[in-house]
């Protein structure tokens, strides 16, 4: 198994792994859900990372983030408890997926044969 196979599998593994927390991340598309709600979903997402893109994780604020996606302070709430879940919720939806498959397209180039 080469380092990037075995990152892999370990980055899969933390994505599915019960942490013991009582973090609840936003719901991946759980029955009864709107499309209007889903989009609010990725409306929040796209806003906390552009947030977070121009001035750093310790200047966002669950306000700001709302204003920025046109949506209630309530609309966060309804989804994550705090910073910290908004957090996890974006590792795991959009930080831990790109990384993924930046390492995966890895693999192939580290396992296969070397160039002289």
């Amino acid at each position: 198994m080469t380092i990037a196979t075995d990152l892999l599998q370990r980055l899969s593994e933390s994505a599915t792994a019960d942490t013991g927390s009582i973090v609840r991340p936003f719901p991946d598309r759980p029955r009864g859900r709107s499309a209007r709600a889903l989009a609010n979903d990725e409306a929040l997402r796209d806003a906390a990372l552009e947030i977070v893109a121009e001035a750093g994780w310790e200047a966002l604020s669950l306000q700001q983030v709302a204003a920025r996606a046109g949506l209630t302070v309530g609309a966060i709430y309804a989804r994550a408890e705090n910073k910290s879940e908004l957090g996890i919720d974006l590792w795991r939806s959009r930080c831990l997926p790109a990384l993924h498959d930046a390492l995966a397209g890895l693999t192939p180039a580290l396992t296969g044969p070397i160039a002289h």
